[in-house]
């Protein structure tokens, strides 16, 4: 089995490390100087398996470091219930619901697909060594940084491996339930397709997790430590069942058998392709009276307003319960009214990154290319720079409409809560409302620049260049660092509505004079 690992390892490192230089051939200053034999030198090979090793143990502790700051850290001081019980109650449901929608163990990758459906390794062992190394790295991760942990809630070490054994446990057991279950119904549970009931379930225990401790209703240590203990016991006999488990090979030929059209250059992202086109709305096809480029859209608009309206909508109605229960929150509680009125205070700068992760036009852009631009760029009238000035426009406007609604929820909200305590200054209110509102225009704009200069997308709809992708990071990391910025208000709020308003002005001449030569479909 460890021979198998190894294999595997190889695999996936050869994939990462190709991968790390092609994206260096891809960046236009240094491309010049980079050969096509480049793949067969073994001195940029090792520099690349180097930096692939470190990503590797990096992305061991960043993940969770940022999952434990959003979903605990900050909320808890927020509320102002920064103790021990607070901390485990929130851990436990947590825990729960990570054991099933963070389970590498029915993952669907390519690196799976090359190893046991074209290499035709032992599906039983390479399913198992994976899984097992996946259980360690969260083992190492979950120790590493609950140490870290521990001196915010002040719990002592043998408390840490406690909670990490619970975590190994559940996704254990929930490894072996998938695998009881497929042999019953033959159907492959992943994180991508939990049953529906399931998903309730694990979203009511989401908000339970922070209303129990909002209502001080905590989970008590001694029964965390049971309920560890049983979840080691029984994670012990999961294993003893994953590596009994007799149909890897069936369950991996179900799991992976789609995957066939990577020999043909589809890859998974055909799979979603063909979930968008399931998702179009055939029935107002021609229902439109504009003309030109606004027709196109308006069809475009309507035909996928699943797909373009679903996370928007979504969002606003989880910002909607938010933002109520802060407002009755304030008004029931007395002493998280202070709390509140402190961190909305200084808490402009962290809507830069609640924005960021709450607009939804890089996922639009992927299905205008799917369904409009994969075709539109064949022609040659839709390179010329007026059209694509022009459409550009059209999308920008329908980018910051969608965008906008759950902003209006946030900025409306935000400025309702400076009232009710107590902080009446109109400037305050008023620039707290336009900063967000600005915001939100600024990541509509900029992802949608992003699409029509670094256009991302080949013929089959996989994201083949490099700068994009950096440059998406990049933003990630830059609204990251916001959230410990501390900038005096008025010099922030004019500020970002100053960036986002020459932000649009250049995004629209980048466009008009950039994009005839970079909107195009990739090689």
């Amino acid at each position: 089995m460890i021979k198998t690992w190894l294999i595997a390892y190889r695999i996936h490192n050869t994939y990462r490390v190709n991968s790390i230089i092609y994206g260096l051939k891809q960046i236009p200053i240094i491309k010049k100087f980079l050969p096509a034999s480049l793949y067969k030198h073994l001195g940029l090979k090792t520099f690349a398996n180097i930096l692939s090793a470190l990503w590797e143990f990096i992305n061991i502790f960043l993940g969770k470091i940022v999952y434990f700051i959003f979903f605990y850290v900050l909320p808890i001081f927020l509320i102002e219930r920064n103790d021990l019980l607070s901390f485990l109650t929130i851990f436990v449901f947590l825990s729960f619901i990570g054991s099933f929608i963070n389970n590498d163990f029915f993952e669907v990758s390519k690196d799976k697909y090359y190893g046991i459906i074209l290499m035709r390794m032992n599906a039983r062992e390479y399913v198992v060594s994976q899984f097992l190394y996946t259980i360690i790295r969260h083992f190492i991760g979950n120790m590493v940084v609950l140490y870290w942990i521990s001196f915010m809630f002040t719990f002592p070490l043998w408390l840490c491996l406690v909670l990490t054994l619970l975590v190994c446990g559940m996704k254990i057991i929930v490894g072996m339930y998938c695998s009881y279950a497929y042999l019953h119904s033959h159907r492959v549970y992943t994180g991508n397709n939990i049953p529906k009931p399931l998903t309730i379930l694990l979203t009511i225990c989401f908000f339970a997790a922070y209303a129990c401790v909002f209502f001080q209703i905590y989970l008590p240590v001694f029964s965390v430590v049971i309920l560890s203990v049983m979840m080691t016991l029984l994670g012990m006999i999961g294993l003893v069942y994953i590596f009994k488990f007799p149909a890897y090979q069936m369950m991996c030929k179900d799991m992976l058998g789609d995957m066939d059209a990577l020999l043909l250059e589809a890859s998974m992202s055909q799979i979603q392709e063909e979930s968008y086109h399931q998702m179009i709305d055939q029935s107002k096809i021609t229902q439109s009276h504009k003309k030109g480029f606004e027709m196109m859209n308006e069809l475009f608009m309507k035909r996928h307003h699943k797909i373009i309206w679903r996370f928007a909508k979504r969002q606003t109605y989880i910002l909607l319960v938010v933002v109520i229960s802060l407002i009755i929150g304030v008004q029931v509680v007395p002493s998280l009214k202070e709390n509140i009125k402190d961190f909305l205070i200084l808490s402009l700068p962290y809507f830069v990154f609640i924005m960021y992760m709450l607009n939804t036009t890089k996922n639009i852009t992927n299905a205008m290319f799917i369904n409009c631009d994969h075709c539109m760029l064949n022609y040659a009238f839709f390179h010329e720079p007026k059209n694509l000035l022009k459409l550009f426009q059209i999308r920008l406007r329908e980018m910051i409409k969608i965008n906008l609604i759950p902003a209006l929820v946030i900025a409306i909200g935000y400025v309702i809560l400076l009232n009710l305590l107590g902080i009446h200054q109109i400037g305050y209110s008023l620039m707290s409302f336009i900063s967000i509102i600005s915001m939100s225009i600024f990541f509509s704009t900029h992802y949608l620049v992003l699409y029509y200069l670094l256009q991302p997308y080949n013929a089959y709809t996989e994201v083949k260049n490099p700068m994009y992708q950096l440059i998406t990071s990049l933003t990630y990391f830059i609204c990251f660092l916001f959230m410990n910025m501390r900038l005096p208000f008025y010099l922030f709020s004019f500020s970002v509505v100053a960036f986002c308003f020459l932000y649009c002005v250049i995004a629209c001449y980048l466009v008009y004079k950039k994009g005839p030569q970079t909107f195009k479909i990739r090689s």
